[in-house]
């Protein structure tokens, strides 16, 4: 056929030069193109494949370069990241190269060093290397290189691997049904068996239910379903969260066992059960054509012709819209075989030669599949040669585009939040600031009062002369001691009033207090006392220890400082703290939270000073 005939066959996907309209072969090529010049036609082919060609190594310059930068891309990611990604390329966008590409990266970060559970990760990448190998090219080889790494891994681990015994037997089952020699479905069932204890062991569930499902079509396949009566018993007592694949396990059983005792009806419907029942997502195609398939094989013992068909035309649809190419094999071939009972030598035909050509494709899916895997070690693990640049870019530019809206969304709402809730924060701390400047106002008019007393100058009796602040009691809110001396001492009454004044003099105007190194010692000198006397007087008159009074008086102090705009307002929080006799900010801030509820610094911002810098 010459060439220009062959691109008009394929571009209008016919399958020869004969289903061209036209009476002659000249005739059909020159109308096809250009109507009535076979030679424009034919001009025009040739100036568009040198235009092509010329492109070719700018393009493969370009897909080299973004396949490199794509896959240093991924080599950054977390270990689970990609495995996710990957599971997803695979499961639900059929983009197996891309999913190869991020289980490799995974796989490929296996080190003897590592600890076990990094080690377990690395295996997952091997087991979806074999996936993508098996599902997504054909290519039972290569799937069985990484199903013996995989060995090696999980021999270094030294636990159970039910994934591992689960893929074994899915590669004996898939070699027996393309050999069709189902007497290798035998050696498939101890790795399933295996690998359904063992997940059960380790509460594997998904793994469990694929064991078991397996189990079920291989015992079925050889006749020997009644050895698995165990593993059913014990799937039909089991609780566990996965009550789908539970029941969809319990069906799968139920449907071959009424299959095998002749029960077809009954098998059918519980097959039709099954398919109903499958949640219309990608990551489930291969259950429900499997499900299909299991129907099919009913049909055509119930010798359901138009019912076969219709299955085998669904179960060929969803092969080509998910990218299930082994599924489409099978498919064809039991369209070969259905149309050849039929009688129908033309339709049987077409469907064997389709058949034969997808052979020949998965074929050469193999070949590429292990060509890039060569390139892929050889050149750093690229998997350049297989990523459809556009398409991948697309869906990450996709992806990101989401992840960028959804990041948003949530800041947004964060910041509404944190917005509201310390708008409501500020009002309580008005509050609380307001109701300090009242107590504070209140305890100089109470110490005014005193003072005048102590002087001897009449004034009306207060009510609150017993104590020594209703201010600092309220910030405080319970009296401390320091191991107080007992009440019965031998000073008097008098004496402790005139000593008490002489401390609260002290304490309220003499500048010795803001001296870091101010003792006990120091304010009884002052007072012309002994310290016996003077710690009893603390205690009993002003209900704490020396340190706390002194500090009290202190933190009255800063908060006076803190709202005297002219004299301390380009003073720091720190600089505050040291002028009234503390050594550090830790230890002022913790006293200043203590006697007022507020941070020093809150405190300052809702003063009258707040709109001055600090240093």
């Amino acid at each position: 056929m010459h060439p220009c005939l062959f691109i008009m066959c394929e571009s209008l996907n016919l399958d020869s030069v004969r289903d061209l309209p036209g009476t002659t072969c000249a005739e059909r090529c020159a109308g096809a193109f250009w109507p009535g010049c076979a030679i424009h036609t034919f001009g025009a082919l040739a100036l568009l494949c040198v235009a092509l060609l010329s492109c070719l190594p700018a393009v493969a310059a370009n897909h080299r370069d973004w396949n490199q930068r794509q896959y240093a891309a991924y080599k950054g990611m977390p270990s689970e990241r990609l495995l996710k990604r990957g599971e997803d390329f695979l499961m639900t966008y059929m983009k197996p190269d891309s999913a190869l590409m991020c289980y490799t990266v995974v796989a490929e970060r296996y080190r003897p060093d590592m600890t076990n559970e990094e080690k377990k990760v690395c295996l997952d990448g091997y087991y979806g290397r074999w996936q993508t190998f098996f599902f997504g090219y054909g290519n039972a080889p290569m799937a069985l290189e990484d199903i013996y790494m995989a060995s090696d891994i999980a021999a270094a681990i030294g636990e159970p691997a039910p994934k591992l015994e689960y893929f074994y037997g899915v590669c004996y089952m898939i070699i027996a049904s393309s050999a069709g020699d189902h007497s290798l479905y035998s050696r498939a069932i101890p790795y399933f068996r295996a690998s359904f204890w063992q997940a059960l062991e380790q509460k594997d569930y998904p793994t469990l239910h694929r064991a078991f499902d397996n189990l079920a079509t291989a015992t079925f396949v050889v006749d020997s379903m009644q050895t698995m009566d165990r593993e059913y018993r014990t799937l039909r007592v089991l609780r566990e969260p996965d009550a789908w694949h539970h029941r969809q396990s319990l069906l799968i059983y139920d449907g071959f066992r009424q299959q095998k005792a002749g029960q077809l009806r009954q098998a059918y419907a519980t097959f039709q059960d099954l398919i109903a029942n499958v949640p219309r997502r990608a990551e489930n195609m291969r259950y429900l054509t499997s499900f299909y398939i299991k129907r099919l094989r009913v049909e055509a013992a119930l010798g359901s012709n138009d019912r076969e068909m219709a299955t085998l035309d669904t179960i060929l649809g969803l092969s080509y819209r998910y990218n299930m190419p082994d599924v489409r094999q099978v498919a064809l071939a039991l369209m070969f075989s259905a149309y050849e009972k039929t009688g129908d030598r033309v339709r049987s035909d077409e469907y064997f030669r389709h058949y034969l050509a997808l052979k020949d494709s998965l074929a050469t899916d193999r070949f590429v599949a292990q060509f890039q895997e060569l390139n892929f070690t050889s050149e750093r693990r690229r998997m350049q040669n297989q990523m459809k640049e556009a398409q991948f870019q697309n869906r990450l530019r996709s992806w990101i585009i989401g992840l960028v809206a959804i990041l948003f969304v949530a800041t947004a709402i964060f910041l509404v939040f944190m917005k509201r809730r310390n708008r409501k924060l500020h009002e309580r701390s008005e509050v609380l600031y307001r109701q300090l400047q009242e107590l504070a106002a209140h305890e100089d008019r109470w110490l005014s009062r005193r003072a005048l007393a102590e002087a001897d100058i009449p004034d009306e009796p207060d009510e609150e002369a017993g104590n020594f602040s209703a201010g600092d009691a309220a910030a405080v809110g319970s009296s401390e001691s320091d191991g107080a001396l007992s009440q019965a001492s031998s000073i008097t009454s008098e004496a402790l009033d005139e000593l008490e004044a002489k401390i609260r003099q002290v304490i309220l105007h003499s500048p010795a207090i803001f001296d870091p190194d101010f003792s006990l010692v120091q304010l009884t000198e002052i007072v012309g006392s002994n310290s016996r006397y003077v710690s009893q007087c603390i205690n009993e008159r002003f209900g704490c220890n020396f340190r706390t009074l002194v500090n009290k008086a202190r933190i009255r102090e800063a908060m006076r400082r803190f709202d005297d705009c002219r004299t301390y307002g380009d003073y720091s929080i720190e600089g505050v703290a040291e002028s009234v006799g503390f050594r550090s900010r830790s230890s002022f801030s913790i006293w200043f939270k203590r006697f007022t509820g507020l941070a020093a610094a809150e405190y300052r911002k809702l003063g009258s000073c707040s709109s001055k810098p600090s240093l």
